[in-house]
């Protein structure tokens, strides 16, 4: 170790410490192997040893050791100490501690140590300036022009100055200051801007300036800009910087020698460092928001249209795309952000004609994306902006208010041929962009790792909403490109040839179907003919392109409701048969599906996948279409296949049984009865074989009873109103209702709303407690109960279900009840108290009152009893957020029976409450206050409800108010206060003298508040509250209060956060 100055300003510690410190860093960094506990055990004593005030003394002998990762340390710790440790640091040694640490950062400069110790050096003095400059009166005036002629007197090179200038504007930009303080820092930038504007000019114009120069000046304007470099020091400085991007290796654009180097790598650098500010100026500054036409945009262009092709060309001779290339593209997307108002304006200029051609280039690139290049990705979103561009230019009428894309006749020959170039330029892409998304052959996608099949779909979606931005300006003409690439591809197709392009344009077709209107389209005539789908591959492997084609089916079904019924009738058969069969479908136009082929089990992930497509594609042709299909007499091929389901797969059964119960409900009520049972009926049947099974073979009869209960769901489902009918929000009329209640009473569909129930109660008394059981059960039970408008011949009345739900939750049990049967219950309560149509008022009877109020009780007994032990709502906010969304039901909907249950259920839920109003699991609290909001309207709003008012107010006000005030002075956590200040707005706008007196006795009780609150902040927070008539100012004074309390009264954290 060197020789190393001892002073006052620091401890000085005794040199066995230092060297056993140094120790310590020195075997963390050894190459030596070490465990993993010895290197833990090493990290944990050395931030001890940075937490001591001892440590101080170590920072001057750290920098003059002759180990750099000892060095290091020591100027990470001057840093940490500084910003952690400051305060116990004497004032009357701070302002030597500034010369002292200018004179260390100098000497590690002079001593030419590690850029990564310098630059932890310049933060550390940033960190102290941040501490002393913004002081009244300042500690140290004038901080940056200070503290950069000290690192000039001390032989800093301008490199090194303008290296610590770009660290200053990054850490004052992101410092944690209070406004005052924050504004004298600003301050100082603004103050040593002109400083810094001749500094860089200076670095970017004189002859012979080292590279690393140059390429600190750039990185230094960069971290200026992103501060909010003014206007009128930034715009003198584009020039320059558009220059520099002309440079070559060993060449200056001024003096002819500006490099010094004649390295390509120094001019790579300077490239790469001159595109980023440029990129810097485009997307951050005071010029980003489109300004700087004539002095950024313009030059911008020229020069692209001079050097960009040169490079880009020049880019793609290696493997990958070179760092040149790629900065000229970071380049081009931000001048794409920036200036796509002037692009879209000027599509006859010949640089905005090389733009778009680069723009292209890059989409186009050779290879896969995520495998071969990365860049055509950051395109995409070009094409967006110019779309939009396009269609706000006055050479479009209207923006497209015609729906044909007319171009305006007043706009002369220019407009015509902007419109002709904005749609060859759409063209060109979409071809591209076909390419680009086609997969690879089989034996090749077979090398590639997951995350590149992962990242190349995501690729395929994005492309998919950049093919919607061509529509829009192509329309009809990205259509019938599509249409024909795929009728040419399939008719020259030979034995053997491979499918990857024929999937391609399909996924290109399927991407755009959102922004096709529905209205007869003859493309998509010939698209969706046998002429097409009669010459798609079959069951020979190529499950890919058929998986795309059924999924392009179903993205295009709502689009078959207007159409010719044997078009529907086409793509519904070729459905069926990729569900169905592995041999090759031959679609006809027959009035039902093509369902007489064998059923087949899937041999393969891709088959399981095709299947899946299938069975969604079908689901969705039959939601939207289900009128259609009933009058067309289909119900009998459905019938049909369901008799085939067997060979379909578990998992997509009950799609296909939803799609099927879909058609039927849009038959006449009388004529759903007859199909309904066949498909409910033998569901049944095989749901009470498995809970008979259970005791013999557990696992096969828990999956069979998921299938089969998923199977009921599908089929609920489907009976529900379809997309073809989303429009009607009206209750049905008189004689629809009388229809339907006629049927609900047939014999065999009492018999089947029997055995639902049945079932139910079966399922709950066998598999009741097993979670993936209860999931199951839930979604049946949500698709089998509806409000009145809603009801089919399956839907189950509420009170007999919750009666059985509560019966699950009353039972006591050594695991958790389940937050999906409370949720659920909560949903039948809802359904207890349907809406009236005329009022929009619930409509519950006293009957379903009286059920709510026998099984309430049970309920409560039995979660809250498992609640209620030390920790248990900490380690189950599920159930606490449930069993609070249950109570918040109740209020809303049947408050009275809250206070008809005996007291002591009462006094249960409300200290259930209140603890749950101090938990730190945010959405626990929340729901906590939503019930005591939900309970305080009801009750103490209601002049109905005197008792229960009189009940809830002395008995359980108070501590209501306590557990509000514990909330806002620092029991809750600060996401949630918001939700407690409504509580307690509510609860004073209610009760406000009540309110005045809980307040007093709870802020000043002997067992004070939680929090740093002193007396005189308890005496305004309650003088603000009570004299408040407004939410607004009750919540400023809470979120005062609170700021007060938690101890972030002087942060700009604590005023930053505010709730």
């Amino acid at each position: 170790m060197s020789s190393y100055p001892t002073t006052n300003i620091l401890p000085v510690l005794a040199q066995s410490d230092i060297f056993q410190a140094a120790s310590l860093i020195q075997q963390a960094y050894s190459p030596t192997p070490h465990s993993a506990q010895s290197i833990q055990s090493i990290q944990a004593d050395l931030l001890n040893i940075q937490k001591r005030p001892e440590a101080w003394g170590l920072v001057e002998p750290f920098l003059e050791w002759d180990d750099g990762n000892v060095q290091f340390f020591g100027a990470h710790t001057v840093q940490v100490k500084i910003a952690r440790d400051w305060d116990e640091f004497p004032e009357d040694r701070r302002g030597a501690l500034k010369d002292l640490l200018l004179g260390l950062t100098s000497r590690a400069i002079s001593a030419r140590r590690n850029k990564i110790i310098i630059r932890k050096l310049f933060i550390a003095l940033t960190t102290l300036a941040l501490k002393l400059a913004p002081t009244n009166p300042s500690g140290w005036p004038d901080w940056i022009r200070d503290a950069v002629s000290s690192l000039e007197r001390g032989g800093a090179e301008p490199s090194s100055i303008l290296e610590f200038l770009s660290i200053v504007a990054e850490e004052i930009t992101t410092a944690d200051l209070l406004p005052g303080p924050k504004a004298r820092m600003e301050q100082s930038l603004i103050d040593f801007t002109p400083t810094l504007a001749r500094a860089v000019r200076n670095s970017l114009t004189l002859p012979s300036v080292p590279s690393h120069e140059l390429i600190s000046a750039l990185q230094c304007l960069e971290s200026w800009i992103g501060w909010g470099l003014p206007a009128n020091d930034l715009t003198p400085l584009i020039p320059l910087l558009i220059s520099l991007l002309d440079s070559g290796p060993g060449t200056d654009p001024h003096s002819g020698s500006i490099l010094n180097s004649g390295s390509e790598g120094a001019f790579e650098g300077v490239f790469e460092a001159a595109s980023r500010v440029l990129g810097e100026v485009l997307g951050r500054s005071t010029l980003s928001d489109g300004g700087g036409v004539r002095i950024l945009t313009v030059p911008l262009l020229e020069w692209i249209h001079r050097r960009g092709m040169g490079i880009f060309n020049d880019g793609i001779e290696c493997t990958i795309i070179a760092p040149t290339s790629h900065a000229l593209l970071l380049l081009l997307t931000a001048l794409a952000d920036h200036s796509t108002s002037y692009i879209s304006t000027h599509l006859l200029s010949p640089p905005v004609q090389t733009f778009l051609r680069l723009m292209l280039a890059y989409m186009g690139l050779e290879g896969y994306y995520g495998v071969d290049e990365e860049e055509s990705e950051m395109c995409l979103g070009f094409w967006y902006l110019l779309q939009e561009g396009i269609w706000g230019a006055d050479f479009v009428r209207g923006r497209f208010g015609d729906s044909e894309g007319n171009v305006d006749d007043e706009g002369g020959g220019d407009a015509k041929e902007q419109w002709k170039i904005a749609t060859e330029l759409y063209m060109h892409l979409i071809k591209i962009l076909k390419r680009k998304v086609q997969w690879p052959p089989r034996e090749e996608l077979r090398g590639w790792m997951k995350d590149q099949r992962d990242k190349f779909n995501v690729y395929r979606r994005d492309v998919g909403d950049t093919l919607i931005n061509a529509y829009y300006i192509l329309r009809d003409d990205l259509l019938q490109y599509y249409v024909d690439c795929l009728i040419a591809e399939l008719a020259a197709r030979r034995e053997g040839d491979p499918w990857e392009g024929v999937e391609a344009t399909l996924h290109c077709i399927s991407s755009v179907q959102e922004s096709v209107p529905l209205t007869p389209n003859p493309h998509l005539e010939r698209l969706f003919s046998s002429e097409v789908l009669g010459r798609l591959p079959g069951g020979d492997g190529r499950e890919a392109v058929r998986k795309t084609a059924v999924g392009m089916i179903g993205a295009y079904a709502t689009w078959f409701t207007l159409q010719p019924t044997p078009l529907l009738m086409t793509v519904l058969s070729y459905v069926v048969s990729a569900l169905t069969s592995s041999s090759t479908p031959t679609p006809s136009s027959a009035s039902s599906p093509n369902i007489n082929a064998p059923a087949r089990q899937p041999t393969s992930v891709e088959q399981d996948l095709l299947i899946l497509s299938a069975a969604n594609a079908l689901r969705d042709l039959c939601d939207a279409n289900r009128g259609v299909l009933a009058r067309s007499g289909a119900i009998a091929g459905f019938g049909e296949l369901y008799s085939q389901i067997g060979g379909i797969p578990d998992t997509e059964k009950a799609k296909v049984i939803e799609s099927i119960a879909s058609v039927v409900q849009a038959l006449p009520v009388e004529e759903q009865i007859g199909p309904l049972e066949a498909i409910v009926s033998p569901v049944v049947g095989r749901i009470w074989e498995a809970l008979r099974d259970t005791s013999q073979l557990p696992l096969d009869a828990r999956a069979l009873l998921i299938c089969q209960l998923e199977a009921l769901t599908g089929c609920a489902r489907g009976l529900t109103q379809g997309s073809e009918n989303t429009w009607i929000l009206d209750e049905p009329s008189p004689q629809e209702a009388e229809e339907l209640e006629r049927a609900r009473g047939d014999e065999r569909m009492r018999r089947v709303r029997e055995g639902l129930v049945g079932v139910v109660e079966g399922v709950l008394g066998v598999w009741g407690g097993d979670a993936g059981v209860g999931d199951s059960l839930s979604d049946l039970l949500k698709a089998i109960t509806s409000l009145p408008s809603d009801t089919t011949l399956l839907t189950l009345p509420a009170p007999p279900l919750l009666i059985l739900i509560s019966s699950i939750l009353s039972t006591p049990t050594p695991t958790p009840p389940s937050a999906i049967y409370i949720s659920l219950l909560s949903r039948l309560i809802l359904q207890l108290n349907p809406p009236d149509f005329g009022t929009l008022k619930g409509g519950g009877s006293e009957e379903n009152l009286g059920v709510l109020v026998r099984v309430l009780p049970g309920v409560l007994e039995g979660v809250l009893g498992f609640l209620g032990g030390v920790g248990v709502m900490d380690d189950n906010p599920d159930v606490v957020r449930a069993l609070l969304e249950c109570l918040e039901m109740v209020a809303l909907h049947f408050v009275k029976a809250l206070f008809l249950i005996p007291r002591v259920a009462l006094d249960a839920v409300m200290r259930f409450a209140g603890a749950a109003m101090g938990m730190q699991e945010r959405y626990s609290l929340v729901a906590a206050c939503l019930f005591l909001n939900s309970l305080i309207n009801q009750v103490l709003g209601n002049s109905d409800l005197e008792a229960e008012a009189e009940i809830l107010t002395e008995g359980y006000g108070k501590s209501i108010m306590r557990a509000v005030i514990y909330d806002i002075a620092g029991v809750a956590p600060r996401s949630a206060l918001q939700n407690v200040v409504e509580v307690l707005t509510n609860l004073m706008s209610k009760r406000r003298e009540r309110g005045r007196v809980w307040m007093q006795e709870i802020l000043f009780e002997e067992d004070a508040i939680p929090g740093k609150a002193n007396r005189e902040a308890k005496e305004q927070f309650l003088k603000a509250v009570t004299a408040s008539r407004s939410s607004k100012k009750t919540r400023d004074a809470a979120q005062q209060f609170s700021i007060i309390a938690r101890g972030l009264e002087n942060s700009s954290f604590g005023y930053a956060t505010l709730a």
